[in-house]
């Protein structure tokens, strides 16, 4: 299975780390994240940058990650990571892909063993907003659709 490089993996948590300490308080650094999410309009320079940087590494973990799904065969290998029967069509295998609660993140660096129920996926995803995608950005790439989650 292709693992994204870890480069991109710790570039962005660098940039989530130093957004962090630039915005010590804990209600900027959400207000920042949603804003960040959502496409919102960024005042400060220092944070605007380090915002770009964290969409910019998001954007390349996603690419990295959407080209892994792209045929039958690697949607497949996911499929008996989480201990599934292979499928024998890409909309199907999709389709079981979609009933898997695990956040983007955890798949992407192969941490099969944070599959969850929903409601413990939204209080995670809420706790810690910064391994949300935002819709908008995940949108673009099609083949991640099937691990969106209405929160």
């Amino acid at each position: 299975m292709q693992k994204v490089d870890n480069t991109s993996e710790d570039k962005y948590s660098q940039a989530v780390d130093n957004l962090k300490q630039l915005l010590r308080n804990e209600k900027k650094y959400r207000t920042i994240f949603k804003l960040i999410n959502n496409g919102g309009l960024i005042e400060d320079i220092d944070v605007k940058i380090l915002a770009d940087i964290v969409i910019s590494e998001r954007e390349l973990i996603l690419a990295n990650f959407e080209s892994e799904l792209d045929n039958l065969s690697s949607l497949n290998k996911r499929l008996i990571q989480f201990t599934r029967e292979p499928q024998p069509s890409i909309n199907k295998a999709k389709k079981l892909l979609s009933t898997i609660c695990i956040n983007i993140y955890d798949i992407i660096a192969c941490r099969i063993d944070k599959e969850t129920d929903l409601s413990s996926l939204r209080k995670d995803l809420r706790k810690n907003i910064d391994r949300r995608f935002s819709l908008k950005m995940a949108k673009k790439y099609v083949n991640i659709a099937c691990f969106l989650k209405r929160l």
